[in-house]
Protein backbone atom coordinates (compact mmCIF):
# COMPACT_ATOMS: atom_id res chain seq x y z
CA UNK A 1 0.00 0.00 0.00
CA UNK A 2 1.22 3.09 -1.14
CA UNK A 3 -0.37 6.51 -0.12
CA UNK A 4 -1.54 9.19 -2.72
CA UNK A 5 0.18 11.75 -1.31
CA UNK A 6 3.74 11.83 -0.46
CA UNK A 7 3.49 14.26 2.55
CA UNK A 8 1.26 13.89 5.54
CA UNK A 9 0.58 15.42 9.08
CA UNK A 10 0.72 13.13 11.70
CA UNK A 11 -2.98 14.56 13.31
CA UNK A 12 -4.27 14.14 9.60
CA UNK A 13 -3.40 10.35 9.17
CA UNK A 14 -6.22 7.41 9.94
CA UNK A 15 -6.12 6.82 13.91
CA UNK A 16 -7.69 3.69 15.97
CA UNK A 17 -7.85 2.80 19.40
CA UNK A 18 -5.49 -0.15 20.55
CA UNK A 19 -7.38 0.07 24.06
CA UNK A 20 -9.22 2.56 26.05
CA UNK A 21 -6.91 5.48 26.08
CA UNK A 22 -4.26 4.45 23.91
CA UNK A 23 -4.48 6.16 20.53
CA UNK A 24 -2.37 5.13 16.71
CA UNK A 25 -1.77 6.95 13.88
CA UNK A 26 -0.32 5.27 10.89
CA UNK A 27 1.22 5.08 7.35
CA UNK A 28 2.59 2.34 5.73
CA UNK A 29 5.03 1.89 2.71
CA UNK A 30 5.11 -1.56 1.44
CA UNK A 31 5.72 -4.08 4.35
CA UNK A 32 6.98 -1.07 6.68
CA UNK A 33 4.17 0.55 9.06
CA UNK A 34 5.18 3.70 11.09
CA UNK A 35 3.27 4.64 14.15
CA UNK A 36 2.86 7.73 16.41
CA UNK A 37 1.08 6.21 19.89
CA UNK A 38 0.15 8.25 22.17
CA UNK A 39 -0.90 7.51 25.93
CA UNK A 40 -3.52 9.81 27.50
CA UNK A 41 -3.89 7.57 30.90
CA UNK A 42 -1.50 5.50 32.60
CA UNK A 43 -0.81 1.92 30.72
CA UNK A 44 0.84 -1.43 30.80
CA UNK A 45 1.02 -3.46 28.03
CA UNK A 46 0.64 -6.89 27.75
CA UNK A 47 4.03 -9.43 27.90
CA UNK A 48 3.65 -10.06 23.94
CA UNK A 49 5.81 -10.52 21.19
CA UNK A 50 5.27 -10.25 17.34
CA UNK A 51 6.31 -11.54 13.62
CA UNK A 52 7.99 -8.22 12.69
CA UNK A 53 10.79 -6.49 13.73
CA UNK A 54 10.43 -3.35 15.71
CA UNK A 55 11.83 -0.13 16.67
CA UNK A 56 10.38 2.34 19.18
CA UNK A 57 11.73 5.72 19.83
CA UNK A 58 10.09 7.91 22.87
CA UNK A 59 8.71 11.06 21.97
CA UNK A 60 7.21 12.12 24.94
CA UNK A 61 7.03 11.36 28.64
CA UNK A 62 8.71 8.10 30.21
CA UNK A 63 8.33 4.76 29.48
CA UNK A 64 9.37 1.47 31.72
CA UNK A 65 10.48 -1.12 28.84
CA UNK A 66 11.29 -4.76 29.09
CA UNK A 67 12.61 -6.89 26.36
CA UNK A 68 13.00 -10.00 26.44
CA UNK A 69 15.31 -10.13 29.85
CA UNK A 70 17.03 -6.50 30.19
CA UNK A 71 14.44 -4.18 31.53
CA UNK A 72 15.04 0.05 31.05
CA UNK A 73 13.35 3.28 31.81
CA UNK A 74 13.26 5.18 28.63
CA UNK A 75 13.11 9.41 28.30
CA UNK A 76 12.50 11.56 25.23
CA UNK A 77 15.37 10.96 22.84
CA UNK A 78 15.85 7.12 23.60
CA UNK A 79 14.55 4.08 21.80
CA UNK A 80 14.94 0.52 21.52
CA UNK A 81 14.48 -2.42 18.93
CA UNK A 82 12.27 -5.64 19.54
CA UNK A 83 13.19 -8.70 17.36
CA UNK A 84 10.55 -10.48 15.74
CA UNK A 85 9.34 -13.40 18.47
CA UNK A 86 11.42 -11.57 21.53
CA UNK A 87 8.45 -10.76 24.09
CA UNK A 88 8.34 -6.92 25.79
CA UNK A 89 5.92 -4.83 27.60
CA UNK A 90 5.74 -1.57 28.50
CA UNK A 91 4.25 1.04 31.20
CA UNK A 92 3.67 4.54 30.89
CA UNK A 93 2.11 7.05 32.22
CA UNK A 94 -0.36 9.87 30.58
CA UNK A 95 0.59 12.44 28.19
CA UNK A 96 3.07 9.88 26.84
CA UNK A 97 3.96 9.15 23.11
CA UNK A 98 5.91 6.65 21.47
CA UNK A 99 6.77 6.52 17.29
CA UNK A 100 7.22 2.91 16.33
CA UNK A 101 8.92 1.37 13.13
CA UNK A 102 6.90 -2.45 12.27
CA UNK A 103 8.67 -4.34 9.41
CA UNK A 104 7.64 -6.77 7.64
CA UNK A 105 4.34 -6.16 8.36
CA UNK A 106 1.49 -8.44 6.21
CA UNK A 107 -0.36 -6.83 4.00
CA UNK A 108 -3.84 -7.57 6.18
CA UNK A 109 -2.36 -5.60 9.23
CA UNK A 110 -4.21 -3.48 10.94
Amino acid sequence: MYPADPFFKVEELPSDFIRPGTERRAIRLGEAMFMFISFDRPTVSPLHDHTWDSIIYVDRGEFDVTVGEKQQKLVPGQGTVVPAGVKHTLTTGSGSRLIELWYPVKKDQP
